[in-house]
């Protein structure tokens, strides 16, 4: 319902209370999609960064793995130099020896 005020219609007091409601619930739903919008790209973001996090943990156990390889294998290395040098030694020791003996 309107009044008549002065010659003017002005809405009633229960249209200008729709009125604001219909007001704020626009409000509320712009500001709704508006959030709905950002949690989706904050979302987004951090499925991104765990991505991310994932490769970055399968690169570093690679590398891991391979650092690992690599360092039995100069072990191996390392072993094999050391029975060398011991042969060798032992060789040498007995061409000394049959050297004093001569």
């Amino acid at each position: 319902q309107t009044q008549a005020v002065g010659g003017q219609a002005r809405p009633s007091h229960d249209e200008e209370l729709m009125r604001r409601l219909r007001e704020e619930v626009q409000r509320l739903t712009a500001s709704n999609k508006q959030l709905q919008i950002q949690l989706a790209d904050t979302e987004q973001q951090k499925d991104e960064q765990l991505t991310q996090a994932r490769q970055e943990i399968q690169r570093l156990t690679s590398a891991n793995r391979n650092l690992t390889a690599s360092l039995q294998q100069l072990r191996l290395d390392q072993g094999t130099k050391d029975a060398q040098l011991r042969q060798e030694r032992q060789e040498k020791q007995c061409l000394v020896e049959a050297n004093q003996r001569l």
